[in-house]
């Protein structure tokens, strides 16, 4: 058996594709998934142990009775010819699998790629319109409030995907409604049925009851937020979904720093907040109201960010005004690092840094 799985590793290393999990990239290949024949991390064997439609058969590298038929079956597929057959028509909007996603979001994503086939050929897409409607639970401003059920709808409406909540379904008009092409998808860590929307000032708290409920929201919103900055399901120009990947699939963090007073005065501790382009701060890590938010734009822009001793200075084009943060060397250093490279390869979509920062800091 040791010589099958030393076979079995060394057909991984040869084959560049099977070096990172056919589901989620990551570099921490465990196991194997039959008759698939496909390389995978620990965290999505075990979603494959879940599925109900698929027989998958997991074996791990350690501690699996492994046959010369389970070689055969990886040397005539591999991940390659696993992502050419399952996400043969996937769309750039979908949220595929990462290394950091969380684990009700990775039983989603690998249940619509093999139980459901939502990527095959022939097999039941997934929904590209940018529109649902439904009920959430939301959570109201304060930190510590109830969550409430509110009526929830994504709708295209005079060229514009609107996002708008409802405190009672049957109310004349919404509490909240803003465009989706300026506003974010942010996830908690710990809460993985829990997402935020980041817009303007604002960060709103949802929480669904399922995992495919979570999957259906985000990935409309997802297509509401390319529609709404010009992608179409025929649009085939490889440049453009390119950068329409970056745009959905940009860099997000989160974490508390020292700001500095711009009229002068002490530092304060804030909670910063990033997602693509969307950088907002809040007193407090619970916070939905933001003390400011800033666009960041790209490095052509005139977007600058820079270690200087201590401190971590940000200038973002559409206000005169740097953003100074002092914390630890190892977290800034790491906003530093995420910010530069949001700023190099995240594209120009939505409303324009300069106009967006002008209007926000008046």
């Amino acid at each position: 058996m040791s010589e099958i799985i030393d076979a079995v590793k060394n057909l991984m290393n040869e084959v560049p594709s099977n070096r990172k999990c056919a589901d989620c990239k990551s570099e921490h290949i465990t196991a194997c998934v039959f008759p698939y024949g496909i390389f995978v991390c620990r965290a999505c064997a075990d979603c494959h142990k879940l599925l109900q439609k698929s027989t998958s058969i997991i074996k791990s590298f350690e501690d699996d009775d492994w046959t010369n038929e389970d070689l055969d079956t990886l040397k005539e597929k591999g991940n390659l010819k696993n992502k050419e057959t399952m996400e043969a028509t996937l769309p750039v909007f979908i949220l595929r699998g990462s290394p950091i996603m969380n684990i009700e979001l990775r039983k989603a994503w690998i249940f619509s790629k093999y139980d459901a086939k939502h990527f095959n050929v022939g097999g039941p897409q997934f929904a590209n319109s940018g529109e649902i409607e439904g009920t959430l639970m939301k959570r109201g401003k304060a930190p510590g409030s109830k969550w409430l059920e509110r009526y929830c709808k994504i709708v295209s409406e005079e060229g514009k995907f609107m996002f708008k909540y409802w405190l009672n379904r049957d109310d004349p008009a919404p509490k909240q409604a803003f465009d989706v092409k300026d506003a974010f998808i942010f996830f908690e860590e710990g809460n993985p049925l829990q997402f935020n929307i980041l817009f303007e000032s604002r960060r709103l708290f949802f929480e669904v009851s399922s995992r495919e409920l979570l999957y259906s929201w985000i990935n409309v919103f997802r297509a509401a937020q390319a529609r709404a900055v010009g992608w179409t399901p025929d649009n085939t120009d490889k440049r453009f979904l390119a950068e329409m990947d970056r745009y959905l699939n940009a860099n997000s963090m989160s974490g508390m720093l020292d700001k500095s007073n711009p009229k002068g005065g002490n530092f304060k501790p804030r909670f910063f907040i990033m997602s693509g382009l969307l950088l907002q701060y809040a007193k407090s890590e619970e916070d939905s109201d933001m003390l400011g938010v800033i666009k960041l734009g790209t490095a052509s822009q005139g977007t600058r960010v820079s270690m200087n001793g201590d401190k971590l200075v940000l200038t973002v084009p559409g206000t005169e005004r740097q953003y100074t943060m002092k914390g630890s060397k190892s977290e800034l250093s790491r906003w530093a690092e995420t910010i530069n490279e949001t700023i190099s390869y995240c594209p120009k979509f939505g409303t324009p840094a300069d106009e967006f920062n002008s209007r926000e800091t008046k």
